[in-house]
């Protein structure tokens, strides 16, 4: 089962036979694409400082969406500095990767309460929270990822057509954040689409997204070349390479102020003797680690001695200091660039 009916899956039945018609009720909000020229994240955060004043005036609530968590938390580091001291009863909001899920739910939880204020997030946003927002800032995506963050503007329909702006956002050197995350060819498809007009309805979404699926359809990797490197006992990609990409090498970081018994949980389960048994006690405690910690990737010149202490099962225990709920995990002042 699937929320899309991608046409490369065959043999498909929908659930809603005139599923069409239930589109073409939508008009809750239009994609505005500022695609013609790539911008900078300088003048991507100039230009949001521009509009702050006026989006605090109006009360509204407005959604940023980021591809990688530096470009969010510079977005949302310019904000926090330019609040005005009158608007602080209106709250801002950051969720990405580097916030803990315990409080990513918390600030969903708030932010539904349906009070006006300022998200600026990464894409950890688009599946699976029911937010709704008058105005959307989108990195640029595959348009499937536009349209689910697109779900976000107007979700209810109980306001006028709402805006999800697409800009084409780079870094200081000029590579596209999008290029950094996503498949080059959803983007290229996407870009290839989304360049014949400014300005889509979600009345034209469906078909927009049906014209996604056949051209990724058409350009699709049957596997092929691999099944026949396979046959010859040839050195191939590991398919599990394939399917959830290399593993990199990645640090779990505990906050355990949220849940202050973790730690000796975690302590009584090392000392557990048959191995089974304390695999299973381990497991046992897996939700609640992932609950409150959070997962980075190494980089060079790193050591996480730096700012938390090791416990087995390679975990570590963040020192005070190094992460809030605001601004989630903060270590400016380390080596470790994201």
């Amino acid at each position: 089962m699937s929320a899309t009916l991608p046409t490369f899956v065959t043999n498909h039945i929908p659930l809603l036979k005139d599923y069409k018609a239930y589109f073409s009720t939508l008009s809750r909000y239009r994609l505005v694409l500022y695609l013609e020229e790539m911008i900078s994240l300088d003048e991507f955060c100039d230009s949001i400082q521009g509009r702050l004043g006026g989006w605090l005036e109006q009360r509204r609530r407005v959604l940023i969406t980021l591809n990688t968590r530096g470009s969010a938390r510079k977005v949302w580091q310019l904000l926090e500095q330019e609040w005005p001291e009158d608007k602080r009863d209106i709250p801002l909001y950051f969720i990405s990767s580097d916030v803990t899920p315990k409080d990513r739910m918390e600030i969903v939880d708030e932010i539904k309460e349906g009070t006006p204020c300022i998200v600026v997030s990464t894409q950890s946003i688009e599946a699976g929270v029911d937010i709704d927002m008058d105005l959307v800032l989108r990195d640029f995506a595959p348009l499937d990822s536009l349209i689910q963050i697109a779900g976000r503007c107007n979700r209810e329909g109980k306001g006028p057509r709402g805006t999800v702006e697409i800009y084409d956002i780079t870094n200081e050197n000029g590579h596209r954040y999008s290029a950094m995350i996503y498949d080059a060819i959803h983007l290229q498809v996407t870009r290839s689409l989304l360049q014949e007009g400014s300005d889509v309805p979600e009345e034209e979404v469906l078909s927009l997204s049906e014209s996604y699926f056949d051209e990724l359809s058409r350009k699709k990797d049957t596997g092929q070349e691999h099944l026949e490197r396979f046959i010859r006992w040839l050195d191939d990609t590991p398919v599990k390479e394939w399917l959830r990409g290399k593993e990199r090498l990645q640090y779990t970081f505990i906050v355990s102020e949220q849940d202050p018994e973790l730690l000796d949980a975690l302590a009584a389960a090392a000392t557990v003797k048959d191995r089974w048994e304390r695999r299973e006690a381990w497991r046992s405690l897996a939700s609640r680690v992932a609950n409150v910690s959070i997962q980075v990737d190494a980089k060079p010149g790193f050591n996480p001695l730096q700012i938390a202490n090791e416990l087995p099962g390679e975990l570590w225990v963040l020192r005070q200091g190094y992460y809030n709920k605001a601004g989630g995990l903060n270590i400016e002042g380390e080596t470790m660039i994201f």
